[in-house]
């Protein structure tokens, strides 16, 4: 399990890239500076990867949660297949950019908080630990 000094670490980290580039650092393998080819890709890998798991496992389309939710390029989308969407990030500048996207785009996520999780499995049994 991580450590309080390693949850701020990542923490700083992230709140970082919000501040320096945060298209850039969720998805490095775009060109830097290409918004629109940033949203676009969330858009495609709605459509080419997760909509046919959808499909194909019949998932119920009431409730989606992301974590690791960053700017919301994948909760956009995934906005106008589910009833409610839910976004979770660790760096509070991610939040409030993905609100204002959010808002922006006239999309309707109740909620995207900035908060951390962490799992740990051991000999079969599993522990949540949480930090806001």
């Amino acid at each position: 399990m991580q450590s309080t000094a390693a949850y701020k670490q990542r923490k700083r980290e992230w709140e970082r890239f919000a501040t320096e580039d945060p298209h850039f650092y969720i998805c490095t393998d775009l060109p830097k500076g290409n918004v629109q080819a940033f949203w676009q890709s969330g858009e495609d890998l709605v459509e080419r990867e997760l909509a046919p798991l959808m499909e194909r496992y019949r998932i119920q389309l009431d409730t989606a949660l992301e974590v690791g939710c960053g700017l919301g390029r994948l909760l956009l989308p995934l906005s106008r297949r589910f009833k409610l969407v839910l976004g979770l990030d660790i760096a509070d500048r991610m939040v409030r950019q993905a609100s204002s996207v959010a808002l922006l785009r006239r999309r309707l996520i109740l909620s995207i908080r900035s908060w951390y999780f962490s799992i740990s499995m051991t000999s079969g049994s599993s522990r949540l630990t949480s930090r806001q």
